[in-house]
């Protein structure tokens, strides 16, 4: 018995197995999508004064395909010159799941100049996450905001 976990443990640790893993997809700030939730004025750099939204694509429908009632958490961090992150805010999108791409509605404001990292996470793993870093998400990326 202890032979056979000893052995999938270290299948598992070669990765011939996955226990569980994390969606990833591409997350983009913007400024609008269009009818099909594909962005618009992609931006790596704003200013505070900028509107922007942040959208995710991924490759397989998330959630699972069935139409359900899923959440998406959208956490926001500045980062600092050594690399360290400092939660900022966070948002929570209620949608349907077996979807493609997803976008938020309503316009975000950096609060200071800065460099920033977004991640879109899901919401039913935020208390996982949080006390362990965000190493599982489906998407994230970073923006330069200034004055």
């Amino acid at each position: 018995m202890t032979a056979r976990i000893l052995f999938f443990g270290i299948l598992i640790f070669l990765g011939y197995f996955k226990l569980a893993s994390a969606q990833s997809g591409k997350l983009t700030i913007c400024n609008d999508t269009d009818d099909n939730i594909n962005p618009i004025t992609v931006y790596t750099t704003a200013t505070t004064s900028t509107p922007v939204n942040f959208q995710i694509a991924v490759d397989s429908p998330l959630f699972g395909a069935a139409h359900s009632q899923a959440f998406i958490q959208w956490e926001t961090f500045k980062v600092a010159a050594n690399g360290d992150e400092t939660p900022v805010d966070q948002k929570v999108m209620q949608t349907e799941s077996g979807w493609l791409r997803y976008a938020t509605t309503e316009p975000y404001y950096f609060p200071e100049p800065g460099k920033y990292a977004v991640y879109a996470i899901d919401y039913y793993k935020r208390d996982f996450l949080e006390h362990r870093g965000y190493t599982q998400y489906i998407a994230k990326t970073f923006i330069e905001i200034t004055k």
